[in-house]
């Protein structure tokens, strides 16, 4: 018997990284617009999925090929620095990304 509802919901579908460094890119870009705050829950909701994708999540094993893609994408679309410029509209509290 299985009691997969006591498992916490996935916050967004399996995503390749490809999908999902676009996904932030692009909510990143929003957060200036009129549909900020939502720009703000999808960028916030995208970037806990990366850190399960590159972290794990207890259920399956690491792959290896998704953290290389997720780096590859993350420099081809240069999603760092755009990340920098808008952290300050981010305002989150650094303990809720750390561990």
């Amino acid at each position: 018997m299985s009691f997969s509802f006591f498992r916490p919901a996935s916050r967004s579908p399996q995503w390749s990284p490809l999908e999902l460094v676009y996904a932030i890119r692009e909510g990143l870009r929003a957060l200036d617009t009129e549909t900020g705050a939502k720009a703000l829950e999808e960028v916030e909701k995208n970037i806990l999925s990366m850190k399960q994708l590159l972290s794990g999540n207890g259920e399956a094993e690491l792959d290896p090929n998704q953290v290389s893609q997720v780096a590859v994408e993350v420099c081809k679309d240069d999603l760092l620095s755009l990340f920098v410029l808008k952290l300050p509209t981010l305002g989150w509290q650094v303990s809720s990304f750390c561990c």
